[in-house]
């Protein structure tokens, strides 16, 4: 075996082994790639249901107190007309 060629050889090896390298870097890059997007849909579909969760509590509650100051002002007009009964019928 002469040196050129061993020099070939090593070079062709190198070259296998190079190329072999950045296929698994690929591979790997790929496999994290697909990992972190998968993470970050699952936190984007956590963040959304919680949001979600919380816009209908919110909206609930102002259901709630709308009806709750409507009963208030019923009540209110209520007292005011029953006081003018009473003070009429004195």
């Amino acid at each position: 075996m002469t040196l050129e060629q061993l020099a070939k050889d090593i070079s062709a090896s190198a070259e296998a082994e190079a190329k072999a390298t950045i296929k698994a870097a690929k591979d790997e890059a790929k496999t994290i790639l697909a990992e972190a997007t998968a993470r970050a849909n699952s936190i984007e579909g956590d963040a959304s249901g919680k949001a979600n969760k919380e816009a209908e509590q919110i909206a609930r509650e102002v259901v709630a107190s709308a009806r709750q100051a409507n009963q208030k002002e019923i009540l209110v007009a209520r007292r005011a007309e029953l006081d003018a009964t009473l003070a009429t019928a004195r």
